[in-house]
């Protein structure tokens, strides 16, 4: 966990999988929220990388977080774990709605996208609808890119490890929707 300052950066790693499991096993059911509110009133902003699998650590999620951006590769298993998400996203709603405002859902990113694949075209189409569904937009591609796999390999931002890379540009094209939508929104 980050220590009490806003400029701090608290890198996730297997070794909180443990915690992981410890903080599934307790009988609180809004345990995790209790957790973040601990941290968030000393934070900005306080990032969560879910695991690409629901479980109840994801749930106990849902029900913490103020607001979700859902990545996805444009292939058929990801998508049948993004309907699940999506069902996941409803039910922790209607709860949510007990203890705090809806959660909001920034946007669906497709990631790992080659728009030469036909499959990878229709799939995107089918992730609109989805977002129509949740009422989210669907943010610009990550594209798949080697460069992308390599600085994750390495350790390294992708920024750092290749700064030339097109994936670069495509994080910038979100992190514009997403400030965009933010001033839209004040």
């Amino acid at each position: 966990f980050p220590t009490r300052r806003s400029s701090d950066l608290g890198v996730s790693n297997l070794s909180l999988i443990e915690g992981i499991e410890r903080l599934e096993r307790m009988k609180d059911h809004l345990r995790f929220l209790k957790v973040l509110d601990g941290i968030k009133a000393d934070f900005d902003v306080v990032l969560i990388d879910c695991p690409p699998s629901v479980s109840e650590m994801t749930v106990q999620i849902l029900l913490a977080v103020d607001e979700l951006l859902i990545p996805v590769q444009p292939e058929q298993k990801a998508i049948a774990g993004l309907v699940i998400v999506q069902k996941e996203i409803i039910k922790a709603n209607k709860r949510r709605l007990r203890i705090q405002n809806p959660l909001r859902i920034s946007g669906i990113v497709p990631t790992i996208f080659n728009p030469n694949l036909s499959v990878h075209l229709n799939n995107l189409k089918y992730i609109e609808t989805i977002a129509q569904t949740l009422r989210c937009p669907v943010l610009p591609a990550v594209r798949r890119l080697t460069a992308v796999t390599e600085a994750s390999t390495y350790g390294q931002p992708l920024k750092v490890y290749k700064p030339s890379s097109p994936a670069n540009d495509d994080m910038a094209r979100i992190v514009d929707c997403l400030f965009a939508e933010t001033a839209a929104s004040v």
